[in-house]
């Protein structure tokens, strides 16, 4: 029920970004669309001093001064009698001379349209005769009314890419995890399966001794051990107070019984300078270890090195230093190690230290990280517990 909870506050989490986001979309929207109200509101006062100083012309001299007035207007106008028909036109893509009836009826579709956008303005002059001035919005106000539809676009655009781009990211680090996780499967059971397939066949040769059965006894526990290990991953834990040193020095005894068995000439060191006590998960704190010892032994070259296991403490946290005289870590690579599907090595697939410290920082709540690598002199991985809880 546990990860029930988390997959909901992740759903309440992007509920809440996909909220945040139409808020702002429609904040942008109404803020634009206050904008252009209100440039239309000084293009409409600007226009009716025109329009009154084009009146004034008209009643005290002469049409052609009445004309040279309105020129002055920078926004698309029609200029028109009680009937409708075009006298003027000005900032339009017809040419004022054109006179034909296509562009008669252009000018009447132009005209509709500036009527929906802004009610004309009626003007009186000698004789009662009137003149309607009908006009559109600006080149600024239009392309104003553009930017939030092309901003919003673009967002999108690149909104969609990040999306596409981080699944795709995503689905590729989960297939490495799947992949890595199978084969550290078949790895961690394949040791403890050769073994027993080897005692049995002993066994079946009739060649037995006291010390088979004990043997056989520690493969299906080490069996047992892995099935637990892998149980837990995802689920909630078990969590106690235990001691950390009989944990590491678990993990190490296992490896110092599998290396005089490979044939490597390793030097598997340990120093406890003190036995700290945490709240930990045995059996994937000793996992991490396994999996680090076995990192600092992939990482000697010709087979031949040491590996120092340390334990240290303060006031408030325990220090794990897993380090070994190998090739080291490449300093282009350190930030990637924990990446999920990364490894240089070549039958590596990569999920090793990504769980490790996945286990370490989600389960323990403590820290996993390289605290040295030198070139051709080796790396110390250092895992950091805190004491309380």
């Amino acid at each position: 029920m546990k990860g029930t909870g988390k997959y909901r506050r992740v759903g309440q989490f992007k509920g809440f970004l996909f909220l945040c986001g139409v808020i702002i979309v429609l904040g942008v929207l109404f803020y634009t669309q206050y904008l252009v109200e209100q440039l239309r509101m000084e293009a409409r006062h600007s226009l009716s001093m025109n329009i009154e100083h084009y009146r004034f012309l008209l009643d005290n001299a002469s049409p052609y001064q009445a004309f040279e007035a309105i020129r002055r207007i920078d926004i698309p106008i029609i200029l028109t009698d009680e009937e409708g028909n075009p006298k003027f036109w000005k900032n339009l893509s017809i040419d004022p001379e054109d006179t034909s009836l296509a562009a008669h009826r252009k000018l009447q579709s132009l005209m509709h349209h500036m009527d929906k956008i802004s009610e004309p303005i009626a003007i009186e002059y000698s004789q009662r005769q009137k003149d309607y001035f009908h006009y559109g919005d600006s080149n600024l106000i239009s392309q104003l009314r553009l930017l939030p539809v092309m901003g919003i676009g673009v967002v999108g655009l690149f909104i969609l890419i990040g999306y596409f781009g981080f699944k795709n990211i995503k689905d590729s680090e989960q297939r490495a995890v799947w992949v890595g996780m199978a084969r550290e499967t078949a790895h961690q059971l394949g040791t403890p399966l050769s073994s027993l397939l080897g005692w049995m066949a002993l066994l079946k040769s009739g060649k037995t001794d006291d010390t088979l059965y004990g043997e056989m006894e520690r493969d299906i526990s080490r069996l047992e051990k892995i099935t637990a290990r892998f149980s837990q991953i995802g689920s909630e834990l078990h969590m106690k107070r235990a001691k950390i040193v009989p944990v590491v020095e678990e993990s190490v005894n296992y490896y110092r019984r599998r290396i005089p068995q490979s044939g490597h000439k390793i030097k598997l060191q340990e120093k406890y300078q003190a036995d700290p006590e945490a709240v930990i998960n045995p059996d994937l704190l000793g996992w991490v270890v396994e999996n680090l010892i076995r990192n600092g032994i992939d990482a000697l070259t010709e087979n031949e090195g040491s590996i120092t296991v340390t334990v240290s403490a303060n006031t408030k946290r325990a220090f794990i230093d897993i380090g070994d005289t190998g090739c080291g870590i490449d300093p282009l690579n350190r930030r990637n190690i924990f990446r999920p599907g990364y490894t240089t090595k070549s039958r590596g697939w990569g999920v090793g230290l990504s769980l490790a410290r996945r286990i370490i920082q989600n389960y323990h709540r403590g820290r996993l990280f390289i605290k040295e690598s030198r070139p051709e002199q080796g790396t110390t991985m250092r895992i950091v517990i805190p004491l309380q809880r």
